[in-house]
């Protein structure tokens, strides 16, 4: 699936694979988040790039998530999709659970949050440069005075692809005359139909399935 832009836009895409009956499963949601709260032994979750997961996070207390970073030539962004409540983002390369106290990069806006966290900065990968050996990203996601749940990805560069799980949104944005791949994993079931929505909330962008 592709997605492409000629002005700025930001949307919500979403993806549902239909099985034929007796086809089984095609697709689960992805794995929960870690527990919450901020103390320092809260649980921190290995979250692998282009790989949306699900969480959930109680009110007033946070779930934690480290990625790999193996390149610090490539920017990132990570993105928070509300499913339910009003979750909060935080992000930091060198505080292992970041907070709204402690996180260096933050998003709180009502809704859907999203960072993107140019290679140019001088505190990407703690300012490591090409060449060097890699780092890691560590998330905070926080429950805004009511529980929430939400999908959490992050993806490397342009170029990357990033995975649709049937029946759960992304949510994305292009800057003008840009485009972002998706792959949907049809599992080993026969797929009966594939339905993959666009909605715009900025701009008019132009969805291509092959």
């Amino acid at each position: 699936v592709l997605v492409a832009a000629a002005t700025y836009t930001s949307f919500s895409i979403l993806a549902q694979v239909g099985s034929v009956p007796g086809g089984g499963s095609v697709l689960g949601g992805g794995g929960k988040g870690g527990g919450g709260g901020g103390t320092d032994d809260a649980p921190v979750t290995a979250l692998l790039p282009n790989i949306p997961t699900r969480g959930s996070v109680s009110a007033n207390e946070y779930s934690f998530y480290r990625v790999p970073v193996s390149s610090t030539n490539r920017s990132l962004t990570v993105r928070l999709t509300s499913l339910s409540g009003d979750p909060d983002l935080y992000a930091s390369f060198s505080e292992l659970r970041p907070t709204e106290h402690t996180a260096e990069f933050h998003s709180g806006e009502l809704g859907d949050d999203a960072l993107f966290l140019s290679h140019y900065d001088p505190r990407f990968c703690n300012g490591t440069r090409e060449g060097d050996a890699g780092c890691s990203l560590h998330l905070g996601v926080g429950g805004y005075v009511v529980n929430a749940s939400y999908s959490l990805a992050v993806s490397f560069g342009e170029e990357s692809k990033l995975s649709l799980i049937s029946g759960q949104p992304q949510e994305g944005s292009l800057e003008a005359h840009a485009w972002q791949y998706y792959t949907i994993a049809l599992g080993g079931g026969d797929v009966d139909q594939i339905v993959v929505s666009l909605e715009a909330s900025y701009g008019d962008p132009d969805v291509y399935i092959k």
